[in-house]
């Protein structure tokens, strides 16, 4: 038994293997230290083969660039065509900006000069007075179109350097001409003031725009109202209700209400009852001019 367990154990040229928990502390350092360097000693071998196996394939690696190295650092051959094609660009461009700038300094100048007028003391451009008729009413129609209102021949004559008398001239010539160009627009004068209205051919196409549906009219009743205000106006209500001889309170409300009325004043007696007068609203709706153009009783009279 002695001599097969002899033959049965391994050869070992020193002492028999010592366990990690029998090292002792010099031991186990040394132990570790062993392990480290064989480590060691096995990462230096892998490294001079890979050296090796890199050193074979040097000769590709000079057919391509590496994939470490940037991008920019490939030199690639230049291309005359392209260089002279992005010249050609870049010199379209720069003319380009040279004739847009050119352009904008020729508008600029343009401008000035349109602009450059000379200024009054009011502040205002100074133009030349306009004495020619015709030149005149070809500005007094720029004018009124750019009035809802209408304006007086005041501040036309104002506006123009010139005086009223040659402006209403140039009203009549212009309204020929409106005559005979066969336009259904007319200018009117309310009282002093001058604005475009359109004929009454025109008034049917101009309800069914605004949509009006019913026209308010006025009763008989207002109208005599009306009547008694325009003839005797400035007027108190107790003047109206003598003439009618019935309550004038609430056509006088209507009429208000219409802006065909206004309150003229205060009546210089006990109490200082109101006033009432026309509008200009009141003639433009009875197409009048004045007060003046109203009829008369005499011509009343002989329509009766």
């Amino acid at each position: 038994m002695d001599d097969i367990s002899r033959e049965s154990l391994p050869e070992h040229s020193g002492k028999a293997p010592v366990s990690e928990r029998q090292k002792g502390p010099e031991e186990v350092v040394r132990f570790e230290r062993g392990q480290v360097g064989e480590a060691d000693a096995a990462g230096a071998s892998f490294e001079r083969e890979d050296r090796m196996e890199f050193s074979h394939a040097a000769p590709v690696a000079d057919e391509a660039p590496s994939a470490v190295e940037p991008a920019m650092s490939v030199e690639r051959p230049e291309d005359p065509d392209v260089d002279k094609e992005q010249a050609e660009i870049d010199e379209a461009d720069a003319r380009a900006a040279v004739d847009a700038e050119a352009e904008t300094a020729s508008i600029e100048q343009d401008l000035d000069e349109l602009v450059d007028t000379e200024i009054g003391e009011d502040g205002l451009p100074v133009v030349p007075q306009l004495e020619d008729v015709e030149e005149l009413a070809r500005v007094l129609y720029v004018m009124m179109l750019s009035s809802r209102e209408g304006m007086t021949v005041f501040r036309l004559a104002q506006a123009c350097n010139t005086t009223q008398k040659l402006v209403e001239a140039a009203l009549e010539r212009l309204q020929e001409q409106l005559r005979t160009l066969s336009l259904p627009v007319e200018l009117t004068r309310v009282g002093d003031s001058v604005r475009w209205m359109s004929k009454a051919s025109t008034f049917p196409y101009l309800q069914r725009l605004k949509g009006v549906k019913k026209l308010e009219k006025l009763s008989p009743a207002a109208l005599e109202t009306l009547a008694v205000v325009a003839y005797r106006q400035p007027v108190m209500r107790s003047e109206i209700e003598a003439i009618r001889g019935v309550k004038a309170g609430p056509m006088i409300r209507t009429l208000l209400q219409h802006k065909l009325v206004k309150v003229a004043g205060r009546a210089d007696v006990p109490g200082r009852p109101l006033q009432y007068g026309t509008t200009p609203h009141f003639l433009e709706r009875f197409g009048l001019t004045s007060l003046q153009d109203l009829p008369s009783v005499k011509e009343w009279k002989n329509l009766g």
